[in-house]
């Protein structure tokens, strides 16, 4: 077994690799996000699921080397999905329109645990609706443990409907 990763407390047996700096993960950690993301990748959702998981882990990967601007785009894009309805393709858009206002991204305090869920949860699911599920519940546990947080995250969206554009991808998914 390797140490636990220093963002969700995953451990899994030694992975070769590294995980990037600009996240609080083990190698193990980010190689099983990797593997979440091509599956992710494969299943085509149309309202882009896979966003849920971006944000999941960057908010629960939140570290002293992270970029603000991810740990701050995590936790708007779970509460645009949690709080708003948004769907990832919707989220993605926010993220879009976000990144361009050139806005400081200020850094939060991270909750001393950020879900008792990780990607590995979410992996051990049956692909489809069962695996997709987990990635909610995941994504949702790591919103709930950010919950002293809640009130500036949405303090930064005073109007997010505002960023959401119509969808032409069909039913909402999240």
């Amino acid at each position: 077994m390797t140490p636990a990763c220093p963002g969700c407390g995953l451990k899994l047996a030694h992975v070769d690799g590294i995980a990037p700096e600009n996240y609080a993960a083990s190698p193990a950690c980010w190689a099983t996000y990797g593997e979440l993301t091509a599956y992710n990748m494969q299943r085509a959702d149309p309202g882009f699921l896979h966003q849920l998981a971006v944000d999941a882990y960057a908010a629960q990967h939140d570290g002293p080397s992270s970029k603000a601007i991810a740990t701050a785009f995590g936790l708007i894009g779970l509460y645009l999905t949690f709080e708003q309805g948004f769907n990832g393709r919707e989220v993605q858009h926010a993220h879009a329109v976000l990144a361009g206002s050139r806005h400081d991204w200020p850094r939060l305090a991270a909750p001393p645990s950020r879900g008792a869920m990780t990607v590995a949860d979410v992996m051990a699911a049956l692909e489809g609706d069962e695996r997709d599920d987990r990635l909610r519940e995941w994504a949702r546990q790591v919103w709930l443990a950010w919950s002293e947080q809640h009130a500036i995250v949405a303090g930064w969206l005073p109007d997010p409907q505002r960023l959401k554009r119509p969808s032409r991808w069909g039913p909402a998914h999240s």
